[in-house]
């Protein structure tokens, strides 16, 4: 006899987005597949498509073991997300608003907090990722910090894979990572914050 396991709201619609997500991008590799037609179609293009298939399977199993109605959490969806705990923010209450309101708008993409050592940009930059990730501005959240060190495309593109559960890209030579960190770009609504931008090197 199976044992129906219950889930709270939250965390069966989290599930149910992830699943929603993931068959969209499922549709869109599937498309680009059809494009190259039947003779060939890029490796990491198939691996995509199967790692998505699997994802879909193993999130629709989840689902499959919740009781309806139920209020207790027991299982909790894996939100792809690094981010650092919230730090203490000191007077910098009027910017977080700014930049908040400023990532509601649809045309915003990209936002620079800039200032001298110690003015609180890394407090106001971890805010302003966790705020909005809390209020499931995105369903993918990558922290990623040059501070120790020189950040490459290489490694961004390694870090990005990893926490968004892409795990087969971190394999893939250069180019083929690059092409598929485009497609997960291009498909996932995530958010990217990363510091000490001078440290980023375009080299590979």
């Amino acid at each position: 006899m199976s044992t129906k396991q219950s889930v709270s709201p939250q965390g069966r619609l989290h599930i149910e987005r992830m699943v929603s997500m993931l068959t969209d991008n499922l549709h869109v590799y599937e498309e680009q597949a059809a494009g190259f037609g039947e003779l060939y179609v890029p490796p990491f293009l198939v691996r995509q498509i199967q790692e998505t298939k699997s994802e879909i399977e193993r999130l629709n199993e989840q689902l499959a073991q919740f009781s309806p109605g139920a209020v207790e959490d027991n299982i909790v969806a894996k939100a792809p997300h690094n981010l650092p705990s919230k730090i203490q923010l000191v007077d910098r209450s009027e910017e977080l608003s700014t930049l908040i309101a400023a990532f509601q708008d649809p045309c915003t993409a990209v936002a620079i907090i800039e200032g001298l050592t110690g003015t609180g940009k890394t407090a106001l930059a971890c805010n302003l990722a966790n705020q909005m990730w809390d209020t499931g501005s995105f369903v993918g959240a990558v922290w990623v910090s040059a501070e120790s060190g020189i950040l490459t495309i290489n490694s961004f593109i390694d870090t990005v894979a990893t926490v968004l559960d892409y795990p087969y890209i971190v394999r893939l030579a250069a180019e083929e990572k690059i092409l598929a960190a485009q497609n997960v770009l291009r498909t996932q609504k995530s958010s990217w914050f990363w510091m000490d931008m001078k440290r980023l090197s375009l080299t590979k």
